[in-house]
């Protein structure tokens, strides 16, 4: 496997968890975060949403074909991008409101 083909596969690993971040990133009033708390948390997000993926949907919703002979392609079903999509915003919808309505005091009533 050459080296571009994992990093292309981690990129698309990754876009959702990306995206999702950057969402709660923009939509929210935080503290500023570092660089490695921005990456951390698009890994978290992208785990999340690939866990919740997989509880609904068995394979995976891209397959990057790296063939030297045929050329690369990456193919995907755009049901599976519709679902991936759906869940992104789910999450990041469901962290801003949690944390633009307070919802830490709100966690800590329900003790």
């Amino acid at each position: 496997m050459p080296t571009s083909e994992a990093a292309i596969r981690l990129f698309l690993i990754l876009i959702p968890g990306l995206a999702a971040a950057y969402l709660v990133q923009a939509l929210t009033v935080r503290a500023k975060q570092t660089d490695f708390e921005k990456v951390v948390g698009a890994l978290l997000f992208s785990f999340l949403i690939y866990i919740t993926y997989s509880l609904f949907h068995p394979g995976r919703p891209l397959l990057l074909i790296w063939d030297a002979a045929k050329g690369n392609s990456i193919q995907f079903r755009s049901i599976d991008l519709l679902w991936l999509l759906a869940i992104t915003l789910i999450y990041a919808l469901g962290l801003i409101l949690f944390v633009n309505k307070d919802g830490q005091p709100f966690y800590a009533r329900l003790d």
